[in-house]
């Protein structure tokens, strides 16, 4: 199983954050690592999301890209099961040695 450095995630209290977008899907807002030279994501959860009372929406996180999420994940000890966020993409949190781990897969 392969696995990239894809970004680091990062709370943000600040909604009004430059590049900041919707997902409807976690009802979230949330910057493209990518637009960022240091690849932070910038994440905003409101009170509505179901993330809100999550360690996802508290702690910084690092993620990577995947070629196979369910089996990177077996055994995980989940904090967000894998959940498909935009088309053909899906995602998940998990506990690794103490810190919030994110892995992703393109399909």
């Amino acid at each position: 199983m392969s696995r990239k450095f894809l970004h680091v995630g990062c709370v943000t209290h600040d909604k009004d954050l430059p590049g900041l977008n919707y997902n409807q899907i976690l009802d979230c807002y949330c910057s493209d690592p990518a637009a960022n030279e240091h690849n932070i994501e910038w994440l905003y959860f409101p009170e509505t999301s179901p993330l809100a009372k999550t360690a996802i929406a508290t702690t910084t996180h690092i993620a990577y890209m995947v070629d196979d999420l369910e089996a990177a994940v077996a055994g995980k000890e989940m904090v967000l099961e894998p959940i498909e966020v935009g088309p053909g993409f899906k995602i998940a949190f998990f506990w690794e040695d103490g810190a919030l781990v994110e892995n992703c897969q393109a399909s």
